[in-house]
């Protein structure tokens, strides 16, 4: 399937009913939900989503998400995965979406300033850094980067 093409500028909401979650969403949105007929049933849908499921995940996760932007290259985890791919970047979420979202690297490069911004008071300790540093080169070890 072709991916969901966004414009616009992104953003990243806390949950409002669970501790350490974080969703990526479309900044600009009319707030509307709906039902979506699927091959599988049918499927809630947000006008905030930036895919056909929500790239949702813990603060370290979105924090990675963020590092993955920045050092150019891909991050997965079960709900949340970016990939950059020259001048444009995908987000999906590996266990729920049919079709990925694609950015500009622009937007992308701005989420990733805003994740940042947001989280910037965990102050995560040199042992997380070590952590995510594995963790992004062993998703670039996957792609044979």
């Amino acid at each position: 399937m072709t991916a969901i093409e966004i414009h616009g500028a992104l953003t990243l909401s806390k949950s409002e009913w669970r501790d350490d979650w974080y969703v990526i969403e479309r900044r600009d949105h009319d707030g509307r939900m709906w039902i979506q007929p699927t091959e599988y049933g049918s499927s809630l849908m947000c006008s905030a989503s930036i895919s056909d499921a929500d790239v949702e995940g813990t603060a370290d996760q979105m924090a990675l998400i963020a590092m993955a932007i920045e050092r150019r290259c891909s991050f997965s985890a079960k709900r949340c995965e970016v990939r950059v791919d020259g001048d444009k970047v995908y987000f999906c979420s590996p266990r729920n979406s049919t079709r990925d979202a694609v950015v500009p690297l622009a937007v992308a490069d701005a989420l990733a300033r805003e994740i940042m911004a947001v989280l910037g008071g965990m102050n995560p300790s040199a042992e997380w850094h070590k952590a995510a540093d594995a963790a992004i080169a062993s998703v670039a070890v996957k792609e044979g980067r």
